[in-house]
C-alpha cells in the first residue's frame, strides 16, 4: 500500500472512531439526536476515505471507476447526516439548500449508478500524488460530473452561514463555521484533484475530521460548563436543604416543647397535691417547733426535723423535675439508658396515678440508644400519661399501668400497657393524627401521641399499638446505639 493510500486509510480509521464514539454517546443519551446524525455523517466520511484508498491502489479502468463510484455514493450519508445534525445541534430549521441537499445527493448517486457514461468518459488518465510521488489510475470524469460535484459547494456555503449566524452557540458557532469553511476548501481541493487541476491528495475526510475535532472541543466545553453549573446548583441545593433541615428541626423542637408544656398542664393538679402535702406538714412542724422548743428536750425535735427535711426534699425533687421537663432548647445527641429515662419520669406521673391506677415497672437491662435524653423522656411521659388518662378515676387499686424495657428482636423496646377500655376501630387508623377528632377516653392526649410518633421516627424507631378488651399496649422499638451489644 502506497503512502497516499496509507494516509487516506488513517483518515478512514479516525472517521470510524468518530462514528462509533458519537453513536455510543447517542445510546447513552437518546434524547441528544445530534450525536446520531453526526455518527451517520462520520460513517459516510469513512466510506469516502475507503473509496479514496481503493482509488490510490487501482490499476485498471474498472477498478478506478468502482472506487470513484464508491466515493461518490458516500455523499448521501454525509449530506443527510450533516444536514440533520445541523438542525439538531443549532436547534433551528436548516437553510433551504441544506434542506434539499439530501435529495440532490440522492440524484447525484443514482445517475452514475444506472448510467455510468453520464459521469465517466470511459478513458483513464494517469494521476500523481505529488507530495508522496505516487501515481495511480483515474477514470476520467465528464463535464456533467464536474458540474454535479460543484453543486455541493453552495450546500457548504449555506451550512457556514447557518453556523456563523447562530446566536444560541455564539463563539462555538463561529468556530464551527470556520471549521466548516476548512471542510469546504478540502472538498474544493478534491474536485480540483479529480479534474487534474491539482496534483495533491484527497482531503475531504481530513476536512470533516477538522470539523469533528472542533465540534468535540465545543461539546466538551459545554459539558464542563454544565458540570460546573450542576456542581454549583448542588452546593446551593445542599445549603438550602441544610437551612430547611435546621428550620424543621427548630419547628420540631418547638412542637415538642409545646407538647411537653401541655403534658405539664394536664399533670398540674396532681403535682399541686404532691407539693402541697409536704408543704402542709412542714408548716405544721415549724409551728409545733415554735411553741415547744423552749420547754422540750432537744432530742424530741429529731423526729420533727427529719419529717421536715423529707418534705422539703420532696418539694425540691418535684420542682427540679418540673424545671427539667419544661426547659427549652436543643441538647446534643448521645447514648441514653431507657431505664434511667423511665425512672426520671416516675415522680412526675405518680401524682396523676393516685386516683386512676397503680404503676408497675419491669425494667430489664437494655443496650443504650442514641438520641436526646429529654426528648426520649417526653416519649415515655406521653405514653404513660396517655395510659393513665385512658383509665377513669375512682378505682386506682383495680387498675395497673405497666412500664417495661426489654431487648427483643434486635431492638431496644419500651412498652407501656394499661387495662383501660379498647380503642375503637374507627379511631385506631388516626391515632397519631393531631387533627383527628378527640377521644373521650383519651382526655386530650391526641397531640401528645402525634408528637410521640414524630419523636420516635426522629430517633429512627417505630411504634406499634395493640388494643383489645383487656387494654391497650404501646410498644416502641429503637435501634441500639452503635457499639452497644445485647445485655
Amino acid at each position: 500500500m502506497g503512502p497516499a493510500a496509507l494516509v487516506t486509510a488513517s483518515f478512514a480509521l479516525l472517521a470510524c472512531c468518530a462514528a462509533v464514539f458519537n453513536l455510543w454517546i447517542f445510546t447513552q443519551r437518546p434524547r441528544e439526536r445530534a450525536y446520531l446524525w453526526l455518527a451517520v455523517a462520520a460513517a459516510g466520511v469513512m466510506w469516502l476515505a475507503v473509496g479514496s484508498t481503493a482509488l490510490y491502489e487501482a490499476g485498471t479502468l474498472a477498478e478506478a471507476q468502482v472506487a470513484q463510484l464508491l466515493s461518490l455514493a458516500s455523499a448521501l450519508p454525509i449530506v443527510i447526516g450533516f444536514a440533520r445534525f445541523t438542525e439538531a445541534y443549532l436547534g433551528v430549521r436548516a437553510g433551504p439548500l441544506l434542506r434539499v441537499a439530501p435529495l440532490y445527493a440522492l440524484a447525484v448517486v443514482l445517475v452514475p449508478t444506472f448510467d455510468p457514461t453520464l459521469f465517466f468518459t470511459g478513458e483513464t488518465v494517469a494521476r500523481r500524488v505529488e507530495p508522496f510521488g505516487q501515481s495511480y489510475v483515474f477514470a476520467e470524469l465528464t463535464p456533467l460530473a464536474g458540474l454535479a460535484l460543484a453543486g455541493f459547494m453552495p450546500v457548504f456555503a449555506d451550512g457556514i452561514w447557518s453556523y456563523a449566524k447562530s446566536r444560541r452557540h455564539g463563539r462555538d458557532g463561529r468556530a464551527l463555521a470556520a471549521a466548516l469553511a476548512v471542510w469546504s476548501l478540502c472538498a474544493a481541493n478534491d474536485i480540483a484533484v479529480d479534474f487534474g487541476l491539482l496534483p495533491g491528495v484527497h482531503l475531504m475526510a481530513f476536512g470533516f475530521l477538522t470539523f469533528a475535532c472542533l465540534l468535540t472541543g465545543a461539546l466538551l466545553r459545554r459539558f464542563m460548563e454544565a458540570r460546573a453549573r450542576v456542581e454549583a446548583s448542588a452546593e446551593a441545593l445542599q445549603a438550602e436543604v441544610d437551612e430547611r433541615t435546621r428550620r424543621l428541626r427548630e419547628s420540631d423542637l418547638a412542637v415538642a416543647h409545646g407538647a411537653r408544656m401541655a403534658t405539664v398542664g394536664t399533670l398540674a393538679g396532681g403535682l399541686a397535691h404532691e407539693i402541697n402535702d409536704p408543704i402542709a406538714f412542714v408548716s405544721s412542724n415549724l409551728n409545733h417547733l415554735a411553741h415547744t422548743w423552749r420547754t422540750t428536750d432537744a432530742g424530741a425535735f429529731e423526729e420533727v426535723l427529719a419529717e421536715t427535711r423529707e418534705g422539703v426534699e420532696r418539694v425540691r425533687r418535684v420542682v427540679s423535675d418540673l424545671l427539667r421537663l419544661a426547659r427549652r432548647g436543643e441538647a446534643a445527641e448521645g447514648p441514653v439508658d431507657l431505664r434511667r429515662v423511665v425512672a426520671s419520669i416516675l415522680p412526675i406521673v405518680r401524682p396523676e396515678s393516685r386516683w386512676r391506677a397503680r404503676i408497675a415497672t419491669q425494667l430489664e437491662p437494655v443496650p443504650l440508644v442514641r438520641g436526646e435524653e429529654r426528648l426520649l423522656e417526653q416519649v415515655a411521659l406521653n405514653l404513660v400519661v396517655n395510659a393513665l388518662r385512658a383509665i377513669p378515676e375512682g378505682q386506682p387499686d383495680a387498675h395497673t399501668v405497666c412500664i417495661e424495657t426489654r431487648f427483643t428482636e434486635g431492638a431496644v423496646m419500651l412498652r407501656v400497657r394499661d387495662d383501660g377500655p379498647e380503642i375503637r376501630s374507627d379511631v385506631l387508623p388516626r391515632l397519631f393524627d393531631p387533627f383527628a377528632p378527640p377521644r373521650p377516653e383519651a382526655s386530650g392526649a391526641e397531640l401528645g401521641l402525634a408528637v410521640t410518633h414524630q419523636l420516635v421516627a426522629r430517633h429512627r424507631g417505630r411504634i406499634d399499638v395493640d388494643t383489645g378488651t383487656a387494654g391497650t399496649t404501646f410498644s416502641v422499638y429503637f435501634p441500639a446505639a452503635e457499639g452497644e451489644a445485647q445485655p
